[in-house]
This record gives C-alpha cells, sequence and structure tokens, in this order.
C-alpha cells in the first residue's frame, strides 16, 4: 500500500505541540549532517539549540523561524504515530537592499531519502512562504540557500535554479547560493 504524505507549517502563530516538536527535535538530532571536523563540532553546538521540544518552541517563536514538515501517513498508522520524515526551516533577511528568503534548514531522514520529499517541501516554500514574503513586503525579493561546499545536496538546489551569489562568507566553509 502506497505511503502518503501530508505538510505542515509551523511559525510564530502556529506553534507545534510537544510531542511534534520532540518529533522535530529527534528529525534534526538524526539528520542533521556534518562534512568535516570543523563542521561537526558546528552540528554538536547547533543539536543543543534544538534538542528538545521546549528549544524547538524557541526556535520557532522567539527566533522567527517558519518550519514546514512532512509526515508519512500509512493507513496502517494512528495520527500520533506518523512519521515525520523531512523538514524544512526558513526564515527572512534584509541584506543589500533585498529581502531574501532562505532556506536555512532541509533535512530528510536517511530512511525517506530518494521519495521526492526535499522538492515537494521546497516546492511549498516557493509557492507559499516566498509567495507570501513577496507579496507582504512588495518589494525585491531572492531566494537563498547556504550549502556546505561538499554537501551532495548541492546538486539538487543546482537543479531547482540556486546559483553561487557574487559575494561569498569568509572562509570557504558555507556557500551561499542565490534564485
Amino acid at each position: 500500500m502506497a505511503i502518503e504524505t501530508v505538510i505542515e507549517r509551523y511559525d510564530a502563530n502556529h506553534l507545534p505541540c510537544n510531542y511534534d516538536a520532540a518529533e522535530i527535535a529527534d528529525l534534526y538530532i538524526r539528520a542533521c549532517p556534518a562534512f568535516d571536523e570543523e563542521e561537526e563540532q558546528e552540528r554538536k553546538d547547533f543539536l543543543k539549540s534544538v534538542d528538545t521540544p521546549e528549544k524547538i518552541l524557541h526556535l520557532i517563536s522567539e527566533r522567527r523561524k517558519t518550519l514546514f514538515i512532512l509526515r508519512e501517513i500509512s493507513p496502517h498508522l494512528w495520527r500520533g504515530r506518523q512519521k515525520i520524515a523531512a523538514l524544512l526551516g526558513c526564515g527572512l533577511k534584509f541584506r543589500d537592499d533585498v529581502f531574501l528568503a532562505y532556506v536555512d534548514w532541509l533535512l530528510t531522514d536517511r530512511e525517506s531519502r530518494g521519495k521526492g520529499y526535499a522538492s515537494l517541501l521546497h516546492h511549498t516554500f516557493e509557492n507559499e512562504y516566498a509567495h507570501e514574503q513577496r507579496a507582504h513586503y512588495r518589494r525585491c525579493l531572492q531566494q537563498a540557500i547556504n550549502v556546505h561546499p561538499l554537501n551532495p545536496a548541492r546538486k539538487i538546489y543546482e537543479k531547482w535554479g540556486y546559483r553561487p551569489a557574487p559575494e561569498q562568507p569568509e572562509g570557504g566553509r558555507t556557500l551561499f547560493l542565490i534564485k
């Protein structure tokens, strides 16, 4: 039997319940990658900021992040047992007279990779979040995503139309892509 999916949005106006926040924290811990030793330490430090339901709620409400989660729905499971298979975390920044709707996290559970979930979440980001921000601010809006240069997902982001920005962060450990 085919697995269906549903995408849910959490933001400061719609916070997840503690159970869902715990599942989100668990997905960050399971799926957050590191590509070198220095990044592994940064990963550990970051995970300390999202490892409990309370910290997830703080991330959304106080730091003004929006999370889109993709849930796998099996006809044999009741709602409390549905698996959060992927998430996209995004926000809004103002940089060089341009608003940036940016993706700061796009994570897929290892068992759920290759099913197109990242593409579904990115499509939702573009057609819901970025569209709303563009309409609200009535200004030039670019989409952006940060990626480690060794992250194989970079190829997917480039397929979606992202290109390296003319100015890059110092140190070369993060590649800033825009579209």
